[in-house]
């Protein structure tokens, strides 16, 4: 198993996208990411580079800790949290949510 995350990427002197794609592929990956982390866009509106691994791999199973965080704006808006619990229901055959 390998286990890849903003901190210990911090820890590394490395970048998260950079940790992920030093990772063997053929082997387990375990990816810890924040919300805190893993929102936010660039000046134009797009993912930022850092995350768009995230967006674009194909995940066997995605976990959601306090998964009330993914929930829309009182005014039924789509947040950026629930925009991302979306894209990656989308990727990921197996979701699983835990709320307080």
């Amino acid at each position: 198993w390998q286990f890849v995350s903003d901190k210990e990427a911090k820890y590394d002197k490395t970048s998260f996208d950079r940790m992920y794609e030093n990772c063997d592929q053929s082997k387990p990956i375990v990816v810890f990411g924040s919300f805190q982390n893993l929102l936010g866009t660039t000046e134009n509106g797009a993912i930022k580079p850092k995350n768009e691994f995230i967006h674009t791999t194909n995940w066997d199973m995605v976990i959601f800790d306090e998964a009330h965080n993914l929930s829309k704006s009182s005014e039924g808006l789509e947040t950026a949290r629930y925009k991302l619990g979306k894209r990656l229901a989308q990727v990921a055959p197996i979701l699983l949510c835990k709320c307080y």
